[in-house]
């Protein structure tokens, strides 16, 4: 072979090398996380009766109970999420993944009255109203989850990625039971004490749904071993809301929503295993 062609064939086995030499793909992947869900409306009630306390029981007059009507409402605010999950890839492109992390369901309670309140020396109902709206309740939930992953580039530097996967949430409350306290003089002894005041029950809170959860983002490899993580996620849940007026013992119409809450989380991969690239 001359040196005319020998020049020839190297260039046109260059680009073939070259392709041959790729990086590694990482192949089991631990991965930490932390970022934050958007808020929305739960639930409105604009016309809550709350008949006004005489001694231990409702103040009457000659229609029944003499009663304040308050306008309440619960929004689910934007809140902190936390997790950890693991990502195992047979094939280069699919792999399985199953998570585990913590939501914040933290509510955002109001309350204010329809019309004046009715006389009351020591404004129980108002007392009531105010605390609910000030009590700051929660349901957090922690979430399990297992699913399918697809990343595009698994060989880069930088690999988009979309997943979907599907689960169960356990809370730690539910979402409807409404209350407040109210200061009130003991009759008797002339003490000042604090009352729990129910303005709507829930006698079996929604403790346990299934989810679904749908998510993309990107990986970028930042030192050997490790990734940067990004993502936008949607975790579909559904939750119980009021959908009337509670009647004098404190029970509701309810039904159940789906809800969505969309977030982003940034975390930090570690890969405990992967597959070498070809060097040829």
């Amino acid at each position: 072979m001359n040196r005319r062609s020998s020049v020839l064939f190297a260039l046109l086995l260059a680009p073939a090398l070259l392709g041959a030499q790729t990086s590694d793909q990482p192949n089991l992947v631990l991965s930490m996380f932390g970022g934050l869900s958007a808020g929305h409306s739960l639930w409105s009630v604009p016309r809550q009766p709350l008949c006004v306390i005489s001694g231990d029981a409702c103040e009457q007059n000659s229609t029944g109970n003499v009663d304040d009507t308050l306008a309440i409402a619960r929004d689910i605010t934007s809140s902190v999420l936390l997790g950890a999950a693991v990502s195992y890839f047979r094939n280069p492109h699919i792999g399985f993944q199953g998570e585990i992390y913590y939501l914040g369901l933290s509510f955002d309670d109001r309350c204010h009255p329809v019309s004046p309140y009715q006389p009351d020396s020591e404004n129980k109902n108002q007392q009531t109203c105010d605390s609910f709206a000030s009590t700051g309740a929660s349901a957090d939930a922690v979430t399990f989850l297992a699913g399918l992953v697809f990343r595009a580039a698994p060989r880069r530097a930088i690999s988009p990625f979309i997943r979907g996967s599907v689960g169960f949430t356990a809370y730690t409350g539910g979402t409807l039971a409404a209350s407040g306290d109210f200061a009130s003089v003991d009759q008797v002894t002339g003490e000042l004490t604090v009352t729990a005041r129910d303005i709507v029950t829930d006698t079996t809170p929604k403790t346990t749904s299934w989810t679904f959860q749908v998510a993309a983002g990107f990986t970028a490899r930042v030192a050997p071993g490790y990734q940067f993580r990004f993502e936008v996620r949607d975790a579909i849940l559904p939750l119980q809301r009021l959908i009337g007026p509670a009647n004098e013992f404190g029970a509701a119409p309810h039904d159940t929503q789906v809800y969505h809450h969309i977030g982003f989380a940034v975390g930090l991969d570690v890969v405990l295993e992967q597959r070498r690239g070809r060097r040829y």
